[in-house]
């Protein structure tokens, strides 16, 4: 899930808003398919070619043509704001005190994972086995099935301790602890607070 669904028919434009968003720290993902919206913790909507309002979410109005009245709230503060004309400056303001996703999540282009909104880049044997253990969160995996989804007949366990001992290096860094350890049945990903 995103934390922004960007709806827009401006392709260029929508590009600005997703780059401002990903600025201020929030994963976000653009549509022009009012039927079509993905889940998400907030909508950033083009007012002046959508009046659709998601059942779920929050929503960030925006406009370009003036209006007189440039703020509003409505729907009990589901809308956050109606700015117009539109200002960058008062959206990144509002994006910067919207919350951001917190927590583990692995990126499907297989290059990396995000913690708390932040990328971190693995190697393909590193991202194969995260996704070994991400796929089955909070349940041990184990050795053997490690072993053989992510190295089949190419790899030991001394091969699994390095690459483990790689993940931890790059995930635990804060001091939270994501990969344990099972004595007897092999190892778990669960996400823990600092």
């Amino acid at each position: 899930m995103s934390d922004i669904c960007i709806l827009s028919r401006d392709a260029r434009f929508a590009q600005l808003l997703l780059l401002t968003a990903e600025d201020c720290g929030h994963r976000a993902t653009v549509t022009a398919d009012e039927h079509a919206l993905p889940q998400a913790a907030f909508f950033l909507i083009d007012a002046d070619d959508f009046a659709v309002r998601p059942a779920h979410g929050r929503v960030i109005l925006y406009g370009r043509t003036v209006k007189e009245r440039p703020f509003y709230s409505e729907d009990n503060g589901r809308v956050l704001l109606w700015h117009r004309p539109f200002s960058l400056a008062h959206l990144t303001a509002v994006l910067q005190n919207l919350p951001i996703a917190r927590g583990l999540i692995l990126l499907p282009d297989k290059t990396g994972a995000e913690l708390d909104g932040r990328f971190i880049p693995l190697t393909p044997k590193e991202y194969a086995l995260l996704a070994c253990l991400y796929t089955r969160r909070g349940t041990p995996v184990p050795r053997a099935v490690i072993l053989r989804e992510v190295w089949g007949d190419d790899g030991g366990d001394d091969l699994l301790q390095v690459y483990l001992h790689y993940l931890r290096k790059k995930l635990e860094g804060d001091g939270r602890r994501l990969l344990f350890s099972v004595r007897g049945e092999g190892y778990v990903l669960r996400e823990e607070e600092a």
